[in-house]
């Protein structure tokens, strides 16, 4: 047992008696037995660290502090109810105001293991807990402290209570001899929700666990009201989503034990202030005019009420008590509580915190103030790429009561688009509306205002633009808008000019002028904040190198933006993206996805789950360039691991049959695969459709499109110079719009070799493609036409010199995860082109879940019985089944029946 120097004041000789009653005469009741566990009863040994020190001797008391709710009491009780069956001796106390206790008789009660009200056993050790330390104790100087130095040896005591006491405490600490379990540590972590939960018998989706922490912030008694209701009824979805603070059950556990105990004077103060979850001294005294409003948070603050000090910041309120603030404040006041919000947003404005102006404006719900901080600075947060809270601003409605607001949230709704625009007639009627609004007109703005939005205008009519003439015509307005009276006010609206013209120029054709205007954008967007700027910049300057056909510039741009984004690519969106109208970071989100796409080259797993839910968080598909690469990474990651290929090829049909034209470089990440998809589930004839479509997007020339064309219509055996035209255009100076399309180039190009028994030449092929895949980092290449350069590898590992490593790292990434088989992975597995099934045999296959004799499908087909018979042996072969009952559960699978 470790021994721990106490100081002389606290040495246990120097016992101080509080109060004059005997111990048996205590009016208040203040022994009981231990709590019975609950039937749903959570394990969280993460929480044990500190009661193990406790059993080792290292400490002589622990504290849990934490508020009202917070599952204190389970907590301690579990640990009395372990130290019990271990058969040590145990004094339970509920002491909601302890200071009339006599340590010393609690102390010689607790050693002579009463039976009761202790539970008394035979180990060497005497624990007493003392649950719920009153509020008035802790406030005592001392009283805790000389509670724990006039321990006895042998005895060790846990102490749990809403305030954690500081005076007389700081020697005990300093020395070890105490150790305390803080508030925030109590709060349920998504494990133990998810154990709560499958204590009532209920699944959570990890939507809805995201949520509920969210709203909750793993308060204990919040998630012990929710999580029992949602087994009743069905809406359970609903019910999570409109879960909060002002919930009847919780509302009224707060008013018992929180809200009951503050004067009138402090609850009016702290409704008025609590306008956000996190309040600064400045912004509560400004919003309810009282000078002592951080003196009232500040005296709150210690006293467990689910209001904490943020250092020097200032104080920070529990969601679950704001939530039922803010609902009491407008129950109590409506006018007063948006009067508010409304001070709130007007101190942020001042300050320059377009959001945070923004969000109070939104949460006054008063349209005049929405509509004003929207035209404020609804501009500025979709430009950094934080647009969420303008398109909640846009989507109420409210912002577009007043007649002023139209042109602002006209051209706010078009710049959430552009510069794809997704929905072109839509775009077409609000760019009407707008020319509409001429200059001098009420509706239109003055001074710098005017001369902002009339550029941001004209660079969303160039976007807009489809002819060589109205691309022109763009370019004309754009520069008229930069060359007007003075320079452009912001420099934002600079740079989306910039950003307008290089797409200008690009649709005429001049690649090398639009890349140089992008490559400025992306400079001075980066150092300034506007990150949406930044990564539009980089993906239209890469989109247009690969266009050119220079995919190692377009590869250098996309390191450039990886790098430059490596923080943002730490995406922690929390709950507020799987919630509508909760702001997360849209511009990380792209950095994020953009991350995802490299992992995917790279054969490192995708988080699928953080990119359904920044899918999720946009159903309107407002960013185009954000949603579709992330739709298509799910789609690929169902294609190769999901259980269902049908559905996924069906998603990836709508999605770049749909969204192909704007986004090429998805086309070209996504056609190797859905082409071999395709092929396997649809036949040769819907996957010549997939190669026209990469024809007409990519190009004719482009190796990808040369690539599939060689796939769709594969040389004959016998053919030598198969291949060639492939082998023609997979050259350095080819135009590609992918490095990993090299290299599926080349390992095409070794298949072929293998296949017509030239081996020297199939090896110099595969180690071209190899060390093309490890200089690029795009290993997914070897996984594709059918696992080709998979089987390739396999055929050749331990001859292949110093890329026998790399080679292994490929195999090992490809395999299978051990003890799971998907039918997407064998799907895809099976795709090479000597594997895919004639149009014959489909139709044949077809015929097999029915019963019937091979004469009856021979006389249905009009040929021989020995015909039908060869096309099966060919349909088990390349299903790799051994009869007929085998083939259907196969091809079923594979969704090709």
């Amino acid at each position: 047992m470790t021994v721990h120097r106490v100081p002389a004041s606290f040495a246990p000789g120097t016992t101080r008696v509080f109060g004059t009653q005997p111990f048996g005469t205590q009016p208040l009741g203040i022994e009981s037995q231990i709590p019975a566990p609950a039937p749903t009863e959570v394990d969280r040994p993460r929480l044990d660290g500190a009661f193990h020190r406790l059993c080792a001797g290292e400490v002589r008391c622990v504290g849990v502090w934490a508020p009202a709710g917070a599952g204190k009491t389970t907590l301690v009780a579990a640990w009395a109810r372990r130290l019990r069956r271990a058969g040590e001796s145990v004094t339970w106390l509920r002491a909601p105001d302890p200071a009339d206790l006599r340590p010393a008789d609690v102390w010689q009660r607790a050693e002579q293991g009463a039976p009761t009200p202790s539970v008394s056993g035979d180990g060497g050790n005497a624990y007493v807990f003392v649950d719920d330390f009153g509020l008035r104790s802790a406030e005592q100087p001392g009283l805790l402290g000389e509670w724990v130095a006039s321990v006895q040896d042998g005895t060790r005591v846990v102490v749990a209570g809403r305030s954690r006491p500081g005076a007389g405490m700081t020697p005990l600490r300093a020395c070890g001899a105490m150790v305390d379990l803080a508030p925030g540590q109590l709060a349920f972590d998504r494990r133990e929700l998810l154990a709560l939960a499958a204590g009532h018998r209920m699944v959570l989706t990890q939507q809805e666990a995201d949520i509920l922490m969210h709203r909750t912030a793993g308060w204990a008694t919040g998630l012990a009201v929710i999580v029992p209701s949602l087994g009743v009824g069905a809406d359970s979805a609903r019910r999570i989503r409109g879960f909060d603070g002002d919930d009847p059950g919780v509302a009224g556990f707060l008013r018992e034990e929180i809200v009951a105990g503050w004067t009138d004077t402090d609850r009016d103060t702290v409704l008025g202030a609590a306008v956000r979850d996190l309040v600064t001294v400045d912004l509560a005294v400004h919003v309810t005019h009282r000078t002592d409003a951080g003196a009232v948070l500040d005296r709150l603050a210690g006293q467990g009420a689910l209001i904490t000090r943020e250092d020097t910041v200032g104080y920070r309120i529990h969601p679950i008590l704001l939530a039922y603030l803010q609902a009491e404040a407008r129950r109590h006041d409506a006018g007063a509580a948006a009067g508010a919000h409304e001070r709130a947003s007007r101190w942020f404005a001042r300050r320059g915190e377009g959001g945070d102006a923004l969000e109070q404006a939104l949460e006054s719900r008063l349209p005049r103030l929405i509509a004003e901080m929207l035209d404020t600075f609804g501009l500025d947060l979709v430009l950094r790429g934080t647009p969420d809270l303008v398109v909640r601003a846009l989507e109420g409605q409210a912002a577009l009561a007043e007649g002023e607001a139209e042109p602002a949230a006209s051209t706010l709704r078009l710049l959430l688009e552009a510069p794809y625009f997704p929905d072109r007639a839509q775009a077409r009627h609000l760019l009407t509306g707008l020319e509409s609004v001429r200059p001098g007109s009420p509706a239109w703005p003055s001074g710098n205002r005017a001369q902002t939005w009339t550029a941001v205008i004209a660079a969303l009519t160039a976007f807009r633009a489809d002819s060589d003439d109205e691309i022109r015509t763009g370019l004309s307005a754009l520069r008229a808008a930069r060359d007007g009276p003075g320079c452009l006010p912001h420099l934002g609206v600079d740079l989306l000019v910039t950003t307008a013209e290089a797409w200008c120029h690009a649709g005429l054709g001049a690649a090398e002028q639009a890349e140089t205007g992008l490559r400025e954008v992306a400079v001075s967007a980066r150092n300034a904040g506007y990150q949406w700027l930044f990564l539009l910049a980089g993906d239209l300057g890469a989109t247009s190198a690969a266009r050119r056909g220079d995919w190692r510039r377009a590869g250098r741009i996309d390191e450039q933006v990886a790098r430059a984004t490596a923080a943002s690519t730490r995406l922690m969106m929390g709950a507020g993206a799987a919630e509508p109208g909760e702001p997360f970071d849209r511009a990380a989100a792209r950095a994020w996805v953009s991350h995802q796409q490299r992992r995917y080259e790279r054969c490192d797993p995708l988080d699928t789950s953080m990119l359904a839910r920044i899918v999720a968080a946009d159903p309107l598909m407002a960013d185009h360039g954000l949603i579709v690469p992330a739709q298509a990474l799910l789609t690929l990651a169902e294609m190769e691991e999901g259980p269902r290929p049908r559905s996924a090829l069906e998603s990836m049909n709508g999605l770049l049959r749909e969204a192909a034209d704007a986004q090429p470089r998805v086309l070209s990440l996504c056609c190797l695969p859905w082409f071999d998809l395709t092929c396997l589930l649809d036949g040769r004839t819907e996957a010549a459709r997939v190669a026209m479509l990469v024809d007409t997007v990519l190009g004719t020339d482009s190796l990808e499109a040369v690539l599939l064309r060689s796939l769709a219509n594969p040389p004959a055996r016998d053919d030598r110079g198969g291949g060639s035209r492939l082998a023609a255009a997979a050259t350095p100076a080819g135009r590609c719009w992918r490095g990993s399309t090299l290299v599926s180039a080349w390992i095409v190009l070794a298949g072929i070799a293998a296949e017509r028994d030239r081996p020297a030449e199939a090896d110099a092929r595969l180690v071209r493609a190899l060390r093309l895949a490890e200089r690029l980092r795009v290993e997914r290449a070897f996984l594709g036409v059918g696992r080709l350069g998979v089987a390739l590898l396999e055929a050749r590992i331990g001859r292949l010199g110093d890329l026998d490593g790399f080679a292994r790292r490929i195999l090992s990434r490809s395999a299978p995860a051990p003890g799971t088989s998907h039918p997407g992975h064998t799907a895809m597995r099976t795709v090479g082109h000597t594997q895919v099934l004639t149009e014959r045999e489909r139709e044949l296959l077809r015929e097999l879940p029915f019963h019937q004799t091979i004469a009856d499908i021979a006389r249905k087909h009009s040929v021989s019985a020995n015909t039908v018979k060869t096309h099966l042996r060919n349909i088990y072969r390349k299903l790799e089944a051994t009869d007929r009952a085998r083939a259907c559960a196969i091809a079923q699978e594979r969704g090709l029946l």
